[in-house]
């Protein structure tokens, strides 16, 4: 039986490395609205309001059935399959993409398999490593991603935009080769049997239950306190020993109990609640601008498009600041400056998206969206890798899941509001001004809480110096 070890988990980590390229490498799929207007005679109308939003329930609906068997099925899996889903989806692109019911279904095979990389591709790599490495491989899986996105963005500004050696239909095969790749790479990962025995041990979210307290303060000794720590080991573990279907009948159990340690402790839903809202408004404008505002501005103006130079310089810079967050993440007092950090972030992206519907000039609103979007990024790999740290072993594609779930509930909420047919069909303009002032409440929200913890920390400091200088002086 192959497991692996987290001394020999580099391997593994570079294979995923190597996928999650390969997943960022689709250099025609943010050209799916010229696509179908251009190619297969969709309207643009029919393009924005009946087409692209059809990934949303899709979404929504694979997420709810993969964060329930993901941990049980081991990741792996679940990866294989997205990869099928990526093979299918862009064999219907290139040769059964000519009628909106069809190129629904696109969207909707599209969906799960974006959602199986969000809930097994970004998990995969927890099962496999320390926790004190989290940060560093949630940056190098992201990273990579971003890489491959670089590289799509190149080739598509170069062969389609520049010199025009391929057009769009012929640069769909260049996606579908790429998820033949994310396959092989895929089959290639090592299996995860094994489940580590050490969970996290910080005081604020696993407290020490009464009875071992009070076997310390008897002289119990450390063999009791590692009795009854073996005794309430983390029930998740027993689940690699049995088979597949015992352990799809334990889902049920283990997802209750998953969700009730993690969001019953305040860090982890400060940081999943700000990653599914920054998701679900990361997803509606990468959905709708480059596709959208660059179009009728370049309508509007006449200036030559770069749409594949800026994703690949957007990536790139995710890239830079995911490695950074990397060789940093464990040397920064996340707990004390995280709610400021992603403030300061998210207002940030509020500003751009506001002079992003501002702006007529196309390589204005180029630069806010490679600001935007880079920002994004490296809190994502941030917020990820801290929920990561303080939840149970082997509840990651879960509660990660259900995370994703959120953002895009999130995300189909704003579409249903201002894009879609049945909601304000706002002009693109209007959509992102409506977006920013989004990020701004948020924003102004982080804000205010991560003020109020530095003063609440900044008073227990004071309490606690106070009672050790009483305590002194007593002495």
């Amino acid at each position: 039986m192959t497991t692996i070890n987290y001394n020999r988990w580099k391997w593994a980590v570079f294979i995923l490395c190597c996928l999650g390229l390969l997943k960022g490498f689709r250099p025609s799929a943010r050209s799916l609205l010229d696509y179908g207007v251009d190619h297969c005679n969709f309207s643009v109308d029919q393009m924005i309001h009946e087409v692209i939003p059809a990934i949303c329930p899709a979404l929504i609906y694979s997420l709810v059935i993969l964060i329930i068997v993901t941990d049980a099925l081991n990741y792996k899996p679940v990866i294989v399959f997205g990869s099928i889903c990526s093979i299918v989806t862009w064999t219907v692109t290139i040769w059964f993409y000519d009628g909106v019911q069809l190129a629904r279904i696109r969207q909707w095979i599209h969906g799960i398999s974006v959602a199986s990389t969000e809930v097994a591709y970004f998990t995969y790599m927890y099962s496999i490593t320390d926790k004190s490495d989290y940060k560093r491989v949630t940056a190098y899986c992201h990273s990579a991603v971003s890489l491959g996105q670089f590289l799509s963005g190149i080739s598509n500004q170069l062969l389609l935009t520049s010199y025009k050696i391929l057009d769009l239909p012929q640069l769909n095969y260049l996606s579908l080769v790429a998820s033949y790749g994310t396959l092989f790479f895929a089959i290639l990962l090592p299996k995860v049997w094994d489940v580590s025995d050490v969970e996290h041990a910080d005081g604020e979210v696993y407290a020490i239950p009464q009875g071992i307290n009070q076997g310390i303060n008897h002289g119990g000794g450390m063999d009791e306190i590692n009795a009854k720590n073996c005794q309430e080991r983390d029930s998740n573990s027993n689940l690699a020993e049995k088979s597949l279907l015992q352990k799809l009948r334990q889902v049920p159990k283990q997802c209750r109990q998953n969700f009730l340690h993690a969001y019953s402790h305040t860090k982890i839903i400060k940081w999943s609640l700000w990653y599914a809202t920054a998701f679900g408004l990361f997803v509606q404008v990468d959905t709708y601008v480059p596709s959208s505002l660059w179009r009728l501005i370049s309508s509007e103006t006449g200036q030559k498009k770069w749409n594949g130079a800026v994703h690949a310089a957007q990536a790139l810079l995710s890239v830079v600041l995911g490695l950074f967050l990397a060789s940093v993440g464990n040397k920064v007092n996340w707990k004390k400056w995280g709610s400021l950090i992603l403030a300061g972030g998210t207002l940030i992206q509020s500003g751009a998206l506001f002079f992003m519907a501002a702006t007529q000039d196309l390589y204005a609103a180029y630069g806010c969206f490679v600001l935007f979007t880079a920002v994004f990024q490296v809190l994502a790999i941030l917020a990820k890798s801290m929920v990561a740290e303080f939840i149970r072993e082997r509840s990651e594609g879960f509660i990660l899941g259900l995370n994703g779930l959120a953002a895009c509930i999130i995300y189909a909420a704003l579409t249903l509001v201002i894009s879609s047919r049945f909601g304000l069909r706002l002009g693109i303009r209007d959509q992102i001004l409506f977006l920013s002032g989004y990020a701004l409440v948020l924003g102004v929200g982080l804000f205010l809480s991560g003020v109020g913890y530095r003063k609440r920390d900044d008073r227990t400091g004071l309490t606690r110096g106070q009672i050790n200088e009483s305590h002194a002086a007593s002495t």
